[in-house]
C-alpha cells in the first residue's frame, strides 16, 4: 500500500500546441532513470492537456497532430516496471480543441461573451477558453468515455482532474440560468452562483469515483472541485486526497500555511505542491535553486505534509537533467526527514475558526474582477503574524473544540451561532479571545448579537477614513512600541463599548478624509481628534477578551509594519493563559518553528527563511544560504525527557530541565532542522 507520508510527487504538465512535433526524443528508460535518481516515487503523466490533445492514439479525443510515439503508453509502462506511482492527468473544463469544435459548449460571461481570459495575480493573461459542464452532454458523451478508454488501455494508480472549476463571474449560459431558476437560485447572487457551479463540478467528481471503483476500487482521484473551505468535508468518499497547489510566486508564502492547517483536519491525506519554476507554471528556462526548493518543501513538512513539485516537459519528450538534479537534491533532503516530520499530531496553542466562503481558487481572477484575492489578505496577514511570533496554531473545523488551546483569534465574520456559544464557554473557562475588525461580527444577525454581547460591544460602524491611528494607553502593552500614535493604512470599525471594557488603545483620526476637494499634504493627515477606542479589554469569567477595531492583520500583510505585530505579541504575552504555552524561543521571525507529536516523541522542526533584496515588482528568491545562529528553544514536555536527538546529523543536543520545560540550543540553521524530544 502506498505511504502518503513519504510521497515525493512530480506534477508533470504537458500543455503543447498542435504546431510542434511531440515526443520525437522520448526514451522510456531515460525517463524512468531520471525520476529514480531524483528520488521521485509518484508522478502525474498526461493523457489530455489544456490544448485539448491526447498523447496516445485515442479514439475519443483528438490525438496531438505532431505525436511521434505513444507517449502515455511509454511513460506508464516504464513507471509500472519501476514501481513508481502513476497518476494519469486530464484537463476537464479547459480544452481548446473541443472548444474550437464545439463553441456551443463554451462558458459565457454575463454579457454573453465567451469565457476566454483569466488574469493571474502577477498580471499575466491566459487565453484558455473554459467549457461549461451544463452546456450540452459533453461530460457524458466525451469526457467520461475518454477516461474509460484510458483506464482500459493503460496502467495507472489513479487520475488527476485539472481545471475542474470555474472562473469567478461565470457561467451565464441558458442551461445554467434554467437549472438555477428551477432550483430556486438567483444567478445574480454571487454566493448562490458560486455554490451552483461548485456543485456542478462536484457531481462530475462523484461520477468519476463510481467509474474508478468500477475499474479497480481504491484508485486515487485528485480533483480540485472541493477546494472551497466549506466544501472540503464533502470530498470524503469521493477524492482520495487533497493537493494544495500554492506556488509562492502565485499566491505568496502565507496561503499554504493557512490552507494546510485547515485541510489536514478533514480526515483525508493532504499534499503540498509547489513548482520548480522561478515564475509561474510553464516558465521554461528557469529552475529554482536547490536551497529555495528545499525551503519550500520544508514548509510542507513543517505543516506535517508530504510534497509535490510541478514541472513541464519539453515537447520533444525529454526531462531536463539539470532540473531533476535540483529536484533530486530537494527530494533526497525530504527522504531523510519525512519519516519524522510528516503525519504527526500538531501541538496547538492558538485556534483560528474556519472562515467560510473563502476559496483557494482566489489565486486566479477573471478579467474585470478587481483583486479577487483580497478576501484572503487578512487571513494570510494573521498567518504571517502567528508564524513569526512562533505560536503553534491551527484552523478549526466543526468538530474541533477550543479548550485544547490557549487563545482563539477571530478576523472574519463567518462564525456560526454554535461557534459563538463555544467561544463563550472557552473564555469563561480561562481562554483568551482576540476579535479584530471583521471578527467583531458573525455570520448571521442573531450570531452577531450574541457575539457582540459577549465582546462588550454595543454597536460598530465602518469609518470612512482609509486609515486611522491607535495610541496605547495601557503601559503593559508598550514594550518595544513607539510612544506615538501609529497609523494603520487600513479601515477601522468604530466601536461603542460597554462600561466594563477597559481601553487599551485610543482611536485617533486625521482632520479630514482625503479627497481631491479636501486633502492634507501628500497622503493622510496627521492625527487630530480622539474618536473612541481602538482596542479594549474585557474580563469574562476566568478569561480575557480583546477587541480591536482596525484591521491590523490585513495592514501587516500589506505594509509589514513592525508595530502591529509587536502590539499583537504584547497582547498574547500578557493575556495568554500561562498553563497553555507549549513552546518559547529566542528565534527571530524569519525562522518558522513547528511542534508535533509522532511515535511517542515530540518533534521540533525549524525552517529558516532568508531572502535576497528584491525590486518592488519582483518576488523573493532564496539564492544564498545564510546560517541563523544562537537560537534557543524551550518546550513544555508532557513526559520525562531523556534525550534530544537530531536524526539527520545523528547528534544529541544538550538540554536543561526546569519545571517541566526543557531548553536547548539549535545548531546553526543553514536549512531545515528536525529534533526528536524523546522519553
Amino acid at each position: 500500500m502506498f505511504d502518503y507520508n513519504t510521497m515525493r510527487y512530480i506534477h508533470l504538465d504537458f500543455h503543447t500546441p498542435g504546431f510542434v512535433n511531440v515526443g520525437d526524443k522520448f526514451d522510456p528508460v531515460a525517463f524512468g532513470e531520471t525520476l529514480e535518481k531524483a528520488k521521485v516515487n509518484a508522478i502525474a503523466v498526461f493523457a489530455l492537456c489544456h490544448h485539448g490533445y491526447a498523447y496516445y492514439p485515442s479514439k475519443v479525443a483528438v490525438p496531438h497532430h505532431g505525436l511521434q510515439t505513444d507517449l502515455l503508453g511509454g511513460m506508464t509502462e516504464e513507471l509500472k516496471k519501476r514501481g513508481i506511482q502513476c497518476i494519469i492527468y486530464f484537463s476537464q473544463n479547459v480544452n481548446e480543441a473541443f472548444s474550437e469544435a464545439h463553441p456551443e459548449s463554451v462558458a459565457v460571461n454575463s454579457d454573453g461573451s465567451p469565457v476566454d481570459s483569466q488574469i493571474l495575480l502577477s498580471g499575466n493573461e491566459l487565453y484558455w477558453r473554459w467549457l461549461c459542464p451544463n452546456r450540452g452532454d459533453w461530460i457524458d458523451s466525451y469526457f467520461l468515455p475518454l477516461i474509460k478508454e484510458t483506464l482500459a488501455n493503460y496502467y495507472t494508480d489513479g487520475i488527476f482532474i485539472d481545471m475542474a472549476g470555474f472562473l469567478p463571474g461565470s457561467c451565464y449560459c441558458d442551461s445554467c440560468r434554467a437549472k438555477m431558476k428551477k432550483a430556486g437560485l438567483d444567478i445574480n447572487d454571487p454566493d448562490q452562483h458560486s455554490d451552483f457551479m461548485a456543485k456542478t463540478n462536484q457531481e462530475i467528481a462523484r461520477k468519476l469515483r463510481v467509474l474508478l471503483d468500477g475499474v479497480r476500487p481504491g484508485l486515487r482521484l485528485l480533483d480540485g472541485c472541493f477546494c472551497r473551505l466549506e466544501d472540503a468535508p464533502l470530498a470524503k468518499g469521493v477524492l482520495s486526497e487533497f493537493y494544495l497547489e500554492t506556488l509562492p510566486v502565485q499566491v505568496g508564502w502565507f496561503l499554504f500555511p493557512f490552507l494546510s492547517r485547515y485541510f489536514r483536519n478533514i480526515d483525508l491525506p493532504v499534499m503540498g505542491m509547489t513548482g520548480r519554476f522561478l515564475n509561474n507554471w510553464g516558465d521554461f528556462g528557469t529552475v529554482k535553486t536547490a536551497h529555495q526548493l528545499k525551503v519550500e518543501v520544508a514548509t510542507h513538512m513543517a505543516a506535517g505534509l508530504p510534497s509535490g513539485v510541478g514541472d513541464h516537459m519539453h515537447f520533444n519528450g525529454q526531462l531536463d537533467d539539470a532540473v531533476y538534479k535540483i529536484i533530486g537534491e530537494a527530494f533526497s533532503f525530504l527522504e531523510e526527514r519525512q519519516l519524522y516530520c510528516v503525519g504527526g499530531k500538531p501541538i496547538t496553542e492558538v485556534i483560528v475558526p474556519l472562515p467560510k466562503k473563502l476559496s483557494t481558487h482566489a489565486a486566479i481572477m477573471a478579467k474585470g474582477i478587481q483583486h479577487a484575492f483580497d478576501p484572503m489578505t487578512a487571513v494570510t496577514g494573521l498567518t504571517k503574524m502567528l508564524t513569526e511570533l512562533h505560536f503553534q496554531w491551527d484552523v478549526s473545523n466543526e468538530k474541533m473544540d477550543f479548550p485544547e488551546c490557549g487563545a482563539v483569534v477571530l478576523n472574519h465574520d463567518t462564525c456560526e451561532l454554535e461557534t459563538v456559544e463555544k467561544l463563550e464557554r472557552f473564555v469563561e473557562s480561562g481562554g483568551l479571545l482576540v476579535a479584530c475588525h471583521e471578527g467583531l461580527k458573525a455570520k448571521t444577525a442573531e450570531a452577531t448579537r450574541k457575539l457582540q454581547a459577549m465582546l462588550g460591544i454595543k454597536s460598530v460602524r465602518m469609518l470612512e477614513d482609509p486609515g486611522v491611528y491607535y495610541e496605547l494607553k495601557d503601559s503593559c502593552l508598550k514594550k518595544d512600541m513607539p510612544d506615538m500614535p501609529v497609523y494603520t493604512h487600513t479601515r477601522c470599525y468604530k466601536m461603542e463599548l460597554e462600561a466594563d471594557v477597559k481601553t487599551l488603545a485610543e482611536l485617533a483620526l486625521a482632520p479630514c478624509v482625503r479627497s481631491r476637494e479636501n486633502f492634507y499634504g501628500h497622503f493622510h493627515g496627521a492625527p487630530d481628534k480622539v474618536a473612541g477606542v481602538a482596542a479594549g479589554l474585557r474580563r469574562r469569567g476566568k478569561g480575557h477578551i480583546v477587541v480591536i477595531g482596525p484591521s491590523l492583520f490585513f495592514s501587516y500583510m500589506k505594509t509589514g509594519n513592525a508595530h502591529h505585530i509587536t502590539l499583537i505579541r504584547n497582547i498574547l504575552e500578557k493575556y495568554f493563559p500561562a498553563g497553555k504555552r507549549r513552546i518559547k524561543t529566542s528565534a527571530p521571525g524569519i525562522v518558522e518553528l513547528a511542534l508535533s507529536r509522532k511515535n511517542e516523541n515530540l518533534v521540533l522542526q525549524a525552517v529558516p527563511f532568508v531572502a535576497s533584496r528584491r525590486h518592488v515588482e519582483s518576488f523573493e528568491v532564496l539564492n544564498d544560504i545564510v546560517p541563523v545562529h544562537g537560537v534557543t528553544v524551550s518546550v513544555k514536555a508532557p513526559f520525562k525527557v531523556s534525550k534530544v536527538f537530531d536524526p539527520v546529523s545523528k547528534k544529541y543536543l544538550k538540554f536543561t530541565e526546569k519545571g517541566g520545560w526543557i531548553k536547548f540550543r539549535l545548531p546553526a540553521l543553514k536549512e531545515h532542522f528536525v529534533g526528536l524530544i524523546q522519553r
